[in-house]
């Protein structure tokens, strides 16, 4: 498979989470079955399935299956692993109650 190419800026992003103690989603994925919070990519569409905005939202993750996620807090089933940027333990990282983790930003 070809290496993707990412920008300054996703390489920013992802050393922020790195930074805030979480595993890249790509590096590892999570024990099947485990509680974990997660990083959500959430992206409200609009009109046409226009995507108006980027929100990263701090959720609690289960990896129900090989390629299947539930977001536990939105209670979101069968998402793919490209719905999160990382994960880590629960209660691992400072401010694990907030609602989201003060990620919001364009893609």
């Amino acid at each position: 498979m070809p290496q993707q190419i990412k920008t300054e800026y996703q390489l920013e992003r992802e050393a922020r989470w790195k930074s805030m103690g979480f595993t890249l989603i790509d590096e590892a994925k999570p024990e099947i079955g485990k509680p974990v919070e997660a990083i959500r990519v959430h992206q409200p569409r609009g009109f046409g399935g226009v995507i108006l905005r980027t929100e990263y939202l701090l959720v609690n993750m289960v990896r129900a299956e090989e390629y299947s996620y539930t977001d536990t807090t939105n209670d979101d089933k069968h998402l793919a692993s490209s719905e999160f940027e990382g994960w880590r333990e629960i209660g691992a990282g400072q401010g694990s109650n907030d609602a989201t983790a003060d990620t919001k930003g364009a893609a």
